[in-house]
């Protein structure tokens, strides 16, 4: 099934949403934890699912020496392990392992 989001209104159409599952809206601020916890970035979740989240990146933070697989903590929730899918700018889509 294939989901038109306001994102893919906004631009045009351009984008067509291919997750199976309705994302929830959110603003909530978490934490990409890695290296068994001594590396941390600050992020923001902007939506979720039961499958996954999207992220955007604090001005700051630089992915590039994260793992493929990390944790996502966010604020007052459990954390969840991740799988990065993509990676635009500081827009960043993962999926829950």
């Amino acid at each position: 099934m294939l989901l038109m989001t306001e994102a893919s209104v906004a631009n045009g159409g351009a984008f067509i949403d291919r997750r199976g599952m309705p994302r929830h809206r959110a603003i909530l601020g978490a934490q990409i934890i890695y290296r068994d916890g001594l590396c941390a970035t600050d992020c923001i979740i902007l939506n979720f699912s039961d499958r996954g989240a999207l992220l955007r990146l604090s001005d700051f933070s630089d992915l590039s020496s994260c793992p493929q697989n990390f944790v996502l903590k966010p604020r007052f929730e459990a954390p969840h392990t991740c799988e990065l899918v993509w990676q635009l700018g500081q827009m960043v889509g993962v999926h829950f392992v």
